[in-house]
């Protein structure tokens, strides 16, 4: 049975490796790394040309929609949160020149709040009278989450000031834009129009990537940190990914061969071929469907213009040369119809070997009939200098 403890506690990780993933893609500097359940939640440290170094502290709570805010003003959640923060305090102080402590939630945490009136503290005036709210709510908290308090509030002046001078409060998601984190975090990939419908497979892979990093850090004991690099690669990756696929063939029920079938009244050459070979009429049959899928492929491919037409002139010649290659290195038959037509036969066969699949502009297909109806294609036309024949006869057309 799956326990709501179990639930929140992965989606509170599942919360911290999305706002991980804004972050990378939200932040401006190339220099930055990322940690996971390092410090904090999240941190982001960001190093400078001049040495210096900023960080940022993340303490991330996910609540659900039936659920109230999770930093009330006497929740264990506010006043741990201050207390671990204060705990590491005076080694980040050394270490940083700027530090923020971020208080991030996907709720609206509220302006007449404790969480709302420590964010906005700036001045000294402001700081000092949030710290006196601090001390006022603190007198009035009962349970465990009193000792929590007692512990935050025994801190020096100097330590809980800063605190709350560098305390910022991150509601309502935490983005830029208002937006919940996963649609803020696609609208930051920055994704072609064609590319928009596949946007929640690649957000999911790069999330994946995360999690992929932080088992093979926490597995030997390590920290999981991230560098922005290999999430920006896998991203272009996956675009490139896309768009090879949206431009390579489709499955043979996909295309528009029925279009085309239905309106065919042409007295094909190859089909006559296929017959002079001894091809049955279904053989002839499935050769057209094939024919009038390469060509429908072929036509919608022209058409967005990713292809050029030296791809395609590249791929007849590689297909032209490789029936030149097999044709020679078949043994020449005896000089009888019988022993010539199997000849023929044995040609075709190797040549229309459904496991070869002939590229197009340096990329793989994926589907048999694309490269048989292009082979179809050049035993068309005997007119043509790439002119595929299976028959002698064939050959003199050609010839003439």
């Amino acid at each position: 049975m799956i326990t709501q403890e179990a639930s929140s506690k992965f989606l509170g990780f599942l919360y911290q490796i999305e706002r991980a993933l804004y972050r990378i893609f939200v932040s401006e500097h190339n220099s930055t790394i990322f940690g996971i359940e390092t410090a904090d939640d999240v941190v982001e440290e960001i190093s400078f040309d001049n040495g210096q170094l900023h960080v940022s502290f993340e303490q991330d709570k996910h609540a659900l929609g039936t659920s109230g805010q999770p930093y009330k003003d006497s929740s264990k959640n506010l006043w741990h949160t201050l207390h671990i923060w204060l705990s590491t305090m005076k080694d980040a102080r050394e270490k940083y020149e700027e530090i923020s402590y971020c208080l991030v939630t996907n709720k609206n945490v509220g302006n007449n709040t404790l969480a709302n009136s420590l964010s906005k503290a700036q001045t000294d005036k402001q700081i000092k009278a949030a710290l006196k709210e601090l001390r006022k709510q603190e007198k009035i908290i009962t349970g465990e989450v009193k000792r929590i308090a007692g512990q935050v509030l025994n801190y020096s002046e100097d330590d809980l000031e800063f605190l709350i001078k560098n305390i910022v409060l991150l509601d309502n998601h935490g983005t830029i834009s208002g937006l919940e984190t996963k649609p803020a975090t696609i609208s930051l990939f920055h994704l072609p129009s064609e590319i928009n419908e596949h946007a929640e497979v690649i957000y999911h892979s790069l999330l994946g990537l995360i999690v992929d990093k932080c088992k093979s850090a926490w597995k030997i004991r390590e920290p999981a940190i991230l560098t922005k690099e290999p999430f920006f690669n896998l991203l272009n990756a996956e675009i490139n990914r896309i768009k090879r696929k949206k431009f390579i063939d489709q499955p043979i029920l996909k295309t528009s061969y029925r279009k085309y079938l239905e309106e065919d009244q042409t007295s094909h050459i190859f089909i006559e071929q296929l017959q002079t070979i001894g091809k049955n009429t279904d053989a002839c049959n499935h050769a057209l469907l094939n024919y009038w899928a390469f060509y429908a492929e072929k036509i919608r491919l022209q058409d967005t213009g990713e292809i050029p037409l030296s791809a395609w002139e590249d791929r007849n010649d590689e297909l032209y040369h490789r029936w030149l290659d097999i044709t020679f290195n078949l043994t020449e038959p005896d000089n009888t119809p019988e022993k010539k037509l199997t000849h023929s036969q044995e040609i075709y066969s190797i040549t229309m070997n459904p496991d070869y699949r002939a590229s197009l502009s340096g990329n793989d297909t994926a589907n048999s009939y694309f490269t048989i109806g292009n082979y179809h294609a050049l035993a068309n036309h005997p007119e043509d200098l790439l002119f595929v024949h299976w028959h002698d006869t064939y050959k003199k057309c050609k010839d003439k």
